[in-house]
């Protein structure tokens, strides 16, 4: 009788709770929308869009939002047009009982500017998404230029690793993989000033401090590659001074070919 006892309450209890929070929905839909709130995460530490920006977005669809029953607003199509810019990654749209709605953006976080072969710029995130400049706030991220033929306009923001298929290498694939290995480095992210493609596709890196430039090569053994690198900035180049090199080369093997200046 005890079990039975027991188990008819938890079923009264769930009843209640599925009935209070049913109410409280229903209640909720019923308040007129008295405001709209946006709160834009602090990380990534980005200023493409601002509170502001986001507010005519919404208010650009042509839904009327402040004065209409709150449970009336298609929160799904305002999620929408809010994620169409190309700046932000995520954005969640929500109701709250005391008749706000509100707005939740994450931006993107670039972690290199594009500086293609025909002088058109534009930004690829950590994600490999692609994301045009912006005129009131610029990004500071290492900047890729050279032989770099792929146009922005025609991909937007597609990620870059889809480019022709899987198995397809191409030139932002590549600086992809590259700078996101420096984006996650510590040491490289403060050293790193630009990346430079060749006619062979190698990369060049031109650093902040050191040597002119750093020659990578392809984007094989990276791991290699970085670590004689920070064995260099560690130890030789404090003894001999930070000028003594125009160009440290790290494409072979088991060693490190430095031209003097």
């Amino acid at each position: 009788m005890d079990f039975i006892k027991k188990t008819y309450i938890e079923i009264l209890l769930l009843v209640y709770l599925a009935f209070a929070l049913t109410f409280a929905e229903i209640q909720k839909r019923a308040v007129p929308c008295r405001a709209i709130s946006v709160f834009i995460d602090k990380y990534p530490p980005h200023y493409f869009v601002d509170k502001d920006q986001v507010k005519r977005i919404i208010m650009d669809k042509g839904e009327r939002t402040t004065g209409n029953l709150i449970g009336r607003i298609n929160i799904l199509k305002l999620e929408k047009a809010v994620r169409a810019n190309p700046s932000i990654e995520r954005a969640d749209v929500y109701r709250q009982i005391d008749g706000r709605l509100c707005v939740s953006v994450r931006q993107r976080n670039p972690i290199v500017r594009i500086i293609n072969n025909t002088s058109e710029s534009y930004y690829i995130d950590e994600k490999g998404a692609m994301m045009p400049l912006c005129d009131r706030y610029t990004a500071r991220v290492p900047i890729a230029n050279g032989m770099i033929n792929e146009p922005y306009a025609s991909r937007y923001t597609t990620d870059v690793m889809s480019f022709g298929g899987e198995n397809r290498k191409t030139v932002l694939k590549d600086i992809f993989q590259l700078t996101s290995y420096i984006h996650q480095n510590e040491f490289l992210t403060a050293l790193v000033e630009q990346v430079y493609v060749d006619y062979n596709r190698d990369f060049i890196v031109v650093p902040k401090i050191g040597p002119t430039t750093i020659v990578v090569g392809s984007v094989d053994d990276l791991d290699e590659k970085f670590r004689k690198l920070w064995i260099m900035y560690k130890k030789a180049l404090p003894l001999g001074g930070w000028d003594k090199y125009s160009k440290i080369d790290l494409q072979y093997k088991n060693q490190v070919v430095c031209t003097k200046k």
